[in-house]
């Protein structure tokens, strides 16, 4: 079990997902698929790219705001991810086959939005400083919201 200490480790833990699912998804893009296929990874990849470079991003606003955003960071959050429980066991556990049917990449794509969401959800039930609480909400608001346009875009290319 790990047990995260600063509210920066749990921000890194969610960039790294970010990133461990764009590497998955070049993968899958690698392999024979159809094009409505390749059509899907290919927004779920730059769909990863863009919440890892957001998150990157608010990572670096928090510590050039000065004191006040780096101590929101180096707050000490008291949360457990299990070793089954982490992004890299997550993403280890997907398949990703050559010649995907385009209900398995919608499937994809909405585990890797569920799982992402489910975790930020618990990690705010944890979390107890103001400061942090409202970091990690603006970040859950943020993953819900990308849910939904994901969910818009995947059921526009189903009507293709």
């Amino acid at each position: 079990m790990k047990t995260y200490e600063t509210a920066r480790e749990l921000l890194d833990c969610l960039v790294d997902f970010h990133h461990r699912a764009c590497r998955l998804l070049e993968g899958a893009m690698d392999m024979e698929q159809s094009e409505r296929v390749l059509m899907v990874l290919d927004y779920l990849y730059q769909h990863h790219s863009e919440l890892q470079d957001a998150l990157a991003t608010y990572e670096e606003d928090c510590e050039d705001s000065g004191d006040a955003g780096a101590g929101i960071l180096n707050t000490w959050v008291p949360y457990a991810l299990n070793a089954n429980d982490s992004p890299e066991a997550f993403i280890d556990g997907l398949d990703v086959d050559e010649e995907m049917s385009f209900e398995a990449s919608e499937a994809l794509g909405r585990a890797l939005g569920d799982y992402v969401v489910s975790l930020v959800d618990n990690i705010c039930t944890e979390i107890v400083a103001p400061g942090v609480a409202e970091v990690f909400a603006n970040i859950l608001e943020m993953e819900r919201t990308e849910q939904r346009k994901l969910t818009r875009a995947i059921n526009s290319l189903r009507d293709m």
